[in-house]
């Protein structure tokens, strides 16, 4: 009697994992989403913002050690956006359901993908 029934046993252990799986799964789709969204951005070069119409004071070029600097500096920017929008997933999970979380999810990587892709050229064009 004092030896439980597998499938209780295993009922507890898929129960412990459960969060820690969909959290791992969170991040990594996450991080994909925001990182994909970012490379297409930056190479469509979107000129659809405020500043389309002004001509570039800078060379269209970037050098390859500007270019590394920007790559770091918009992946901390991604890996930030990534933290915030973690909670907020999980609970459109809860509340709507995952088909419309992800579809949220894709939305908001798409356009913090578009607006981080600005700021670094921007920033980081003609270096």
């Amino acid at each position: 009697m004092r030896e439980l029934p597998i499938a209780v046993v295993l009922l507890a252990a898929a129960t412990v994992a459960a969060p820690a799986t969909a959290q791992d799964y969170l991040g990594i789709h996450l991080d994909t989403m925001l990182e994909h969204n970012l490379r297409q951005h930056q190479q469509q070069h979107a000129d659809d913002g405020p500043d389309a119409k002004q001509p570039a004071s800078r060379s269209s070029t970037i050098s390859p050690a500007a270019e590394a600097r920007a790559r770091a500096e918009g992946a901390r920017i991604m890996e930030q956006h990534r933290r915030e929008l973690e909670p907020r997933y999980r609970m459109r999970v809860e509340r709507d359901g995952k088909a419309e979380a992800d579809a949220w999810l894709a939305r908001e990587s798409r356009r913090l993908g578009i607006e981080t892709g600005r700021q670094m050229r921007a920033k980081y064009l003609g270096q």
